[in-house]
């Protein structure tokens, strides 16, 4: 006899309860894949905002300079022109030739970020400012990577214009990544700033966080939206308004230098900066460098562009003309 097998199938009810089990099991492992996301980006946000100062460990005298003065000076605001009523640290190094120059550290940098470009500036003759960012006299504030710190500069500018030595009209600034940033979007708004290095700066940190341009998936592209939201929360600055590419322009006719490494040139928009640039500009892109490094990997030709660049700018000139 043959005997037929029936298979034992679950109730209609039961399957439903399974497929809504799994349907809900995916939603909430989406959601917290999601959440995990937002989160990470949150804090990249509050990275950004709040990047600490990391020194400074090292003072002038590691590299051979004795003739230097520990300084304060106030931010200006640079639409009322009056104290801020916090005030920033610096190193000032006093001049020898009558010109000076304004070193602006990048981010999570202190003074000391830029002290091999302050020794090989004070021996050729520079006063050299070497300057504190505002993360370092209050860990708790917010740092814009260039927009709001140009009240910074403009009480830099103040303090070195101040000094008896120093020919007000003979004044420069360099800086490092977004202190690079931070100097080119200063001297577009003080003209008293004659001559500009900036080395390794971003182009415009909202497309940059954002990686407009790249190909981004959609998840990505919500990530950098997430960013950007929280950076403004934090901030209360849309970082697409902190664009170097869009002020550089209006430094001219004060010379610009641009010193980028030959791994970040794409990444910085190197050559489309200096495109956006008015003469006199210049552009050096380091080879076999990425971001920083300049001064350490070719010192010398890095001395002689640098040096040759603010003697140009700050003294070939008679300022009694």
């Amino acid at each position: 006899m043959v005997h037929s097998v029936r298979l034992s199938l679950p109730p209609r009810s039961r399957l439903v309860r399974w497929g809504l089990l799994l349907v809900w099991t995916a939603l909430l492992t989406t959601l917290g894949v999601l959440g995990i996301g937002v989160e990470i980006s949150r804090r990249y946000a509050f990275a950004l905002a709040h990047p600490g100062c990391a020194g400074p460990v090292h003072t002038p005298t590691d590299v051979g300079i004795s003739d230097f003065q520990d300084v304060t000076f106030a931010p200006l605001d640079r639409i009322h022109v009056s104290p801020s009523g916090s005030r920033l640290t610096a190193w000032w190094l006093p001049s020898k030739n009558g010109a000076a120059v304004i070193l602006v550290p990048g981010i999570g940098q202190s003074r000391d970020g830029l002290l091999g470009q302050g020794a090989m500036l004070a021996r050729h003759g520079y006063g050299v400012l070497l300057t504190d960012p505002r993360s370092c006299a209050d860990p708790d504030g917010v740092f814009t990577a260039g927009y709001t710190e140009v009240s910074d500069v403009a009480g830099a500018l103040a303090f070195v214009q101040a000094q008896p030595e120093v020919d007000s009209d003979r004044i420069g600034g360099l800086g490092f990544s977004a202190g690079g940033a931070t100097v080119i979007i200063s001297a577009a708004q003080l003209k008293d700033i004659q001559a500009v290095v900036s080395e390794g700066n971003f182009y415009n940190l909202g497309h940059d966080i954002a990686n407009t341009g790249g190909n981004n998936s959609l998840l990505e592209n919500f990530y950098y939206r997430v960013i950007l939201f929280f950076y403004r929360h934090y901030t209360g600055v849309d970082a697409r308004l902190i664009s170097p590419i869009d002020a550089i322009g209006n430094i001219s006719p004060r010379p610009v230098l641009l010193i980028f490494g030959e791994h970040e040139v794409n990444d910085g928009h190197a050559r489309e900066q200096f495109a956006a640039a008015d003469e006199p500009k210049s552009l050096w892109i380091v080879p076999g460098v990425g971001h920083g490094g300049y001064i350490q990997t070719h010192p010398e030709e890095y001395e002689a562009r640098v040096i040759s660049f603010f003697n140009e700018a700050l003294l070939s000139w008679d300022a009694t003309d």
